[in-house]
């Protein structure tokens, strides 16, 4: 082996490995262009997402509330106004009571309990 074999053979290695440090530097390039732009979308998606929950919160019905004034009269006698809010309820509910045990205390006198006549 002489020196211009050796020589021949190394400057052949090292334009293999710049060849491959090239095409590695372009692989990072484009991952970090893949990067940026998933941050990117990444933020906008919570901005939107932000955007939807204040969204919703504008669009839950409230209930219908109504500012009645009040006059209290304190020991001085004087009056003051205060404003409270109170929720206005449906009257039109129907109400559903649980009827109490057969053998409860409170159906002992009842007549239309069976097996407890007296």
């Amino acid at each position: 082996m002489n020196i211009e074999e050796i020589v021949k053979r190394f400057n052949e290695q090292n334009v293999e490995v710049i060849k491959q440090n090239i095409r590695l530097n372009q692989r990072v390039t484009l991952l970090e262009q893949k990067i940026i732009e998933l941050q990117k979308e990444s933020f906008e998606l919570k901005l939107e997402n932000e955007r939807l929950k204040r969204k919703k919160q504008s669009r839950k019905v409230k209930k219908k509330t109504s500012n009645i004034s009040v006059y209290i009269d304190n020991d001085q006698s004087t009056k003051q106004e205060k404003h409270a809010r109170e929720k206005r309820s449906c009257a039109n509910k129907p109400v559903n009571y649980a009827l109490p045990n057969v053998k409860s205390k409170l159906r002992k006198g009842d007549p239309f309990t069976f097996g407890n006549e007296q």
